[in-house]
């Protein structure tokens, strides 16, 4: 119950923020603010965003000329990765359907920002059925070419490979929860992946270009409460995170290696998502 009442307080207290914003921000204003994140030329940043809300208090903004920014800010030095996943809801009922994962024709439900990036000149993507990775810059191919030969949250996918290139993990406009790394803390250790991950695997198929391939899956459960905000308070107290604000638009990041550190911290002493031990 409590992990409830505390995601309903950070829903109501996102809204009210925003409605009493009047200020926009100019694209200078907003690049001055991804200076502050550390967001510059050859940084790799898996991204997740709200467009709405950038576009909400950057105007000028839209999907395309965000893209653009951001990638001519990282440069051919950097690396930009955004999630592609190909539901909405749960892993576990999406694998239930049985739909084929087409590498090149499996749209991204994760957003308008990253269907777009998942199109464009230079990106590759990850072969994992239902978490995939679009990336693109210096270490796209070496982010994404294993993902397929583990799970999808394990040492060869791209959120654990993040911490070999010095990776962050940013969310513009939207806070941690949307961190999918967090799912790496979950398999990396072993009291949460016997607690989280289903111990029957779904075979699914796979589709790059003229080929199919099979893959094992295990789901996430589906029953699983998580409290959200108890992590999130957790890892801006160790310091793995990072909370940034201009005029009402709301930022967090933190290094891929240091959010693994801290969630193993908080699941060794009882404090993730949820109680471990109980």
């Amino acid at each position: 119950m409590r992990h409830k009442i505390n995601e309903l307080y950070q829903r109501v207290w996102w809204r009210i923020a925003r409605s009493f914003t009047s200020h926009k921000l100019s694209i200078a204003q907003f690049e001055s603010l991804l200076d502050n994140m550390g967001i510059n030329p050859g940084k790799t940043v898996l991204l997740h965003c709200s467009l709405d809300e950038i576009v909400h208090h950057v105007p000028d903004l839209n999907a395309i000329t965000l893209l653009e920014l951001l990638q001519n800010r990282l440069t051919t030095a950097g690396t930009l990765l955004m999630p592609t996943f190909p539901f909405r809801g749960s892993q576990h009922s999406y694998l239930q359907t049985g739909k084929t994962f087409n590498m090149q024709f499996s749209h991204s439900m994760t957003g308008l920002l990253s269907e777009i990036f998942r199109r464009s000149k230079g990106v590759v993507r990850s072969r994992h059925p239902t978490h995939s990775i679009t990336a693109w810059g210096q270490h796209a191919k070496l982010l994404t070419k294993t993902h397929h030969l583990g799970d999808a949250f394990d040492k060869t996918s791209p959120f654990y490979l993040l911490t070999k290139v010095d990776g962050m993990v940013v969310g513009l406009g939207t806070d941690s929860n949307s961190f999918t790394i967090s799912h790496t803390a979950e398999w990396l250790h072993p009291k949460t992946r016997d607690k989280v991950f289903c111990k029957e695997g779904v075979l699914t198929t796979i589709k790059d270009n003229d080929d199919n391939f099979e893959q094992m899956v295990y789901p996430l459960c589906p029953d699983i409460k998580r409290d959200f905000t108890r992590v999130q308070e957790g890892l801006l107290k160790a310091g793995a995170l990072a909370r940034y604000q201009k005029k009402g638009l709301y930022c967090f990041s933190g290094s891929a290696v240091n959010i693994l550190a801290a969630e193993k911290m908080l699941i060794d002493e009882n404090r993730f998502f949820y109680d471990v031990d109980g």
